[in-house]
């Protein structure tokens, strides 16, 4: 069965994984193992650059 979290609990995991991804500068990658869709996370201002080359934008972090 799926876990269900309340919007506060999700939102706790996802700050705690982003400070821990921004501390270590580090990259996380996300997989739906039923439809193999996947997004990545990762720590933006190591990657800056690249991204704002990537999306054709400016970043404001």
């Amino acid at each position: 069965m799926l876990e269900t979290l309340t919007v506060s609990t999700a939102k706790t995991h996802l700050n705690r994984l982003v400070r821990d991804l921004d501390r270590n500068n580090d990259a996380i990658l996300i997989r739906n193992m039923r439809t193999n869709d996947c997004v990545v996370v990762l720590a933006a201002h190591q990657w800056r650059q690249e991204l704002e080359n990537l999306l054709g934008e400016n970043l404001d972090l």
